[in-house]
C-alpha cells in the first residue's frame, strides 16, 4: 500500500507564505511534502467553506493549522529541523499561536515578493488539482 504523502496548503498570493514554501521545498530533500496553493480546486476542496488563515498540514487524514502545523513540518526534515520541532513542544501551542498569528496578520506588510513557482527552487512542488 502506498503512503500518502503530507499536503501543505498556503496562500500562493502572499510573498512571505510562499518564501516559506521554496524555503521548505529547498530542505525538503526526500520530497516528502506535496504543495498546494489555498486557490487550487484541491484546496478548496478540503477547506470547503472554512476561512482558515493558516497554513495547513494534511497528514495522515489529520489537519494541523498554524504552530502545530509548522512544528509538524520542520519534524519531517532533517535532524536540525527535527530538534527544533521537539523545542517548540516545550511552549505551550496558545502562546505559539499568538506568535503564528500575528505573523499572519502582518505577512503582507513584511515585503516579501511573490515568489516564481515556475524556477528551479521549486520544481519539485507539486500542486494536486
Amino acid at each position: 500500500m502506498e503512503k500518502h504523502r503530507p499536503v501543505i496548503i498556503f496562500d500562493a498570493e502572499c510573498g512571505f507564505c510562499s518564501f516559506w514554501v521554496s524555503w521548505i521545498a529547498r530542505r525538503d530533500r526526500k520530497q516528502q511534502f506535496y504543495f498546494s496553493p489555498q486557490e487550487s480546486n484541491f484546496a478548496r476542496k478540503i477547506l470547503g467553506e472554512y476561512n482558515i488563515d493558516s497554513v495547513v498540514l494534511i497528514e495522515n487524514g489529520k489537519v494541523y493549522i498554524k504552530a502545530a502545523a509548522t512544528k509538524r513540518i520542520l519534524s519531517h526534515l532533517n535532524q536540525f529541523y527535527l530538534i527544533l520541532s521537539w523545542l517548540l513542544k516545550l511552549f505551550p501551542e496558545k502562546y505559539l499561536d499568538k506568535i503564528y498569528d500575528f505573523l499572519a496578520k502582518n505577512r503582507k506588510k513584511l515585503g516579501f515578493r511573490k515568489c516564481d513557482f515556475q524556477s528551479n527552487i521549486l520544481n519539485n512542488i507539486t500542486t494536486k488539482d
